[in-house]
């Protein structure tokens, strides 16, 4: 599907399909994919101590909504748009929405976000946003850890089948029926209460780093 077609059929998605016959579809289409955790225990040990944040990139939503669906995490999402479908979607999966991004509403939804985590609840973010550029670590996240004292899992994701939506800076995909969906955790990047400026540039790249290799690692690139 060409660029601009596959733009326009988003955009008549969005304005015309209602959250309801969403949610059952991708409740449906994620009992035709197969989904693998690796590291999951290592997640669960932290989440028996408090609450954790997780992160991805931009264009690995639809292969996280279904598996991570129900489980209670507060998620950012931005006032777009294409935000307001996606929060819609996300409540009805169970998710926690909180409104806003780096470029609007950032400093109301950071708030939003540290009050839940003291709450005990879990965080998830997309950190590469909300416009880019793609596979780069926005600061946000790593300031979120700072004040929680939260831990913060990277989350490498990688579908064996899938269509991909051209012309978005995100691109977005959506596993094929069948595919393999792995997910990948391993050990967390920890940010100190007291990291002044350098250290917290530190763990941006530390992050940024670890979700490249764990994207890789879930591609079976490093795989034995």
């Amino acid at each position: 599907m060409a660029p601009e077609r596959a733009k326009r059929f988003r955009h008549w998605l969005r304005d015309n399909l209602a959250p309801g016959p969403a949610v059952a579809f991708i409740r449906f289409w994620n009992r035709l994919v197969r989904s693998e955790l690796r590291g999951w225990e290592l997640v669960q040990e932290e989440r028996a101590k408090g609450p954790v944040i997780f992160c991805h990139w931009h264009g690995d939503d639809l292969a996280l909504l279904g598996p991570f669906a129900g489980q209670g995490l507060t998620m950012m999402v931005s006032r777009s748009r294409d935000g307001e479908f996606l929060a819609r979607i996300m409540s009805r999966l169970g998710y926690r929405i909180v409104r806003g991004s780096t470029t609007r509403g950032g400093v109301g939804a950071m708030k939003s976000l540290v009050l839940a985590a003291r709450q005990g609840r879990d965080l998830g973010l997309t950190v590469d946003g909300p416009r880019g550029p793609r596979t780069q670590v926005q600061p946000g996240v790593i300031a979120l850890a700072k004040l929680t004292g939260a831990p913060i899992f990277p989350a490498g994701v990688w579908a064996r089948r899938s269509w991909r939506f051209p012309g978005t800076w995100h691109q977005t995909y959506l596993p094929k029926p069948g595919s393999l969906v792995r997910i990948v955790f391993d050990r967390p990047v920890r940010v100190p209460a007291e990291a002044g400026k350098e250290e917290l540039e530190a763990k941006r790249q530390e992050l940024e780093a670890e979700l490249h290799r764990l994207h890789d690692l879930a591609a079976g690139k490093t795989l034995g």
